[in-house]
């Protein structure tokens, strides 16, 4: 079929104590591709390449990010350090400019009303950024020119099973839930196909324990959101065909998060060819990273260069693209009706989430606007 697929994934620390979890953000780029495996730079890491990863997204209101830092010493296991006070801009062809906004150390972000903004996000648009350093230096990315991305028709899945080892080397079976996508390649008016991205989120209900008799209390319904592009991300570069049929996209584990059902959010996403052949590079690393915006070892090309010092090192790319989200609201049935996080009162090791469920990282008292229950 022509195609190049990237799987993006890292370490979610995952603290279950025998199902008292909770869960942080700190991760691993492990990747796997089907092209030739690259030679990585084994050298020590003097002065500490500065690392740009942005990505400018195509919506209602369109977005930017950009996160700036400078690699650590992979030996020591470091995580890469922010860099603040920059002057982080966007420009497009026909000279207009916008300049984000630091939310957090080395963060910067905007949202960019399409209407009332001196700078439209079109497709057809070509954009690229600027970044000053407070302490000297001007960096600046290549012209992204923004592509469209297709209207996916749906989203199948399929339940499958697992034999793995545990901790102890015994086998063990595990259930999987298994998304496919179903999607043109071609938009209407562009001739050629888009390579495309997927990015996934997930949402997921707990329903605290019913209090004693005689108690007032009310129990309280959350709503858990979860960014699964940190356990997987697939890429497709279109080669010969107009549409893709049952195209695996992940597959997650089966847990106490589909006991109420759960909700999973498709981002599909339009890449230009070079920013496709820069996460092909990515795929064939491995190495410590924090995230889609963290440093990536090896030396990978980017698309940001010094404008002062064109030979200077640069790790990281900016790239633009349409996105179109599509949902899938996996049933519990679908899922095997697995056991809920919370059993009855009193003999539940996650007592203290099951008695207060605003107690689970990210947790909300929101209920989703595609929730099915």
């Amino acid at each position: 079929m022509g195609c190049e697929q990237i799987k993006l994934a890292s370490f979610l620390s995952v603290f279950l104590n025998k199902r008292k979890w909770f869960f942080t953000a700190l991760s691993l780029l492990f990747i796997t591709a089907c092209i030739d495996e690259i030679t990585l730079d084994s050298t020590s890491n003097t002065g500490n390449p500065l690392v740009i990863q942005g990505q400018l997204i195509k919506g209602d209101p369109s977005s930017i990010r950009v996160k700036v830092s400078r690699t650590a010493n992979f030996e020591a296991q470091s995580l890469p350090e922010p860099i603040s006070q920059a002057n982080v801009i966007l420009h497009d062809k026909v000279n207009n400019s916008i300049q984000l906004q630091e939310v957090s150390p080395g963060e910067y972000e905007l949202e960019i009303d399409n209407l009332n903004n001196t700078m439209p996000i079109t497709i057809g648009g070509s954009y690229r950024i600027e970044v000053a350093l407070d302490q000297g230096g001007t960096y600046e990315s290549d012209f992204e020119t923004l592509q469209p991305v297709p209207q996916p028709d749906s989203i199948s899945i399929k339940m499958i099973q697992k034999v793995e080892l545990d901790d102890s080397g015994n086998r063990t079976t595990k259930d999987f839930i298994e998304l496919f996508i179903h999607t043109p390649l071609l938009v209407e008016g562009h001739e050629n196909g888009t390579a495309l991205r997927w990015l996934f989120n997930g949402v997921y209900r707990v329903d605290e324990n019913p209090p004693p008799p005689g108690s007032l209390k009310v129990p309280k319904t959350c709503y858990i959101p979860q960014s699964l592009n940190l356990d997987e991300v697939a890429v497709f570069k279109a080669s010969n065909t107009p549409r893709l049929s049952a195209f695996k996209l992940m597959e997650e584990e089966i847990d106490h998060r589909f006991s109420q059902g759960y909700l999973f959010t498709i981002k599909q996403q339009s890449l230009t060819d070079e920013a496709f052949e820069y996460w092909n590079q990515v795929s064939q690393s491995v190495g410590l990273s924090g995230g889609l915006f963290e440093a990536t070892p090896g030396r990978i090309k980017s698309n940001i260069s010094n404008i002062e010092d064109p030979p200077e090192e640069v790790l990281g790319y900016f790239y633009v693209s349409d996105e179109i989200k599509i949902r899938r609201f996996v049933q519990r049935e679908e899922a095997g009706i697995p056991r809920g996080l919370c059993g009855a009162l009193g003999r539940d090791p996650n007592l203290d989430l099951c008695e207060d469920c605003l107690l689970i990282p990210a947790s909300t008292l929101i209920r989703p606007a595609f929730w099915k229950q």
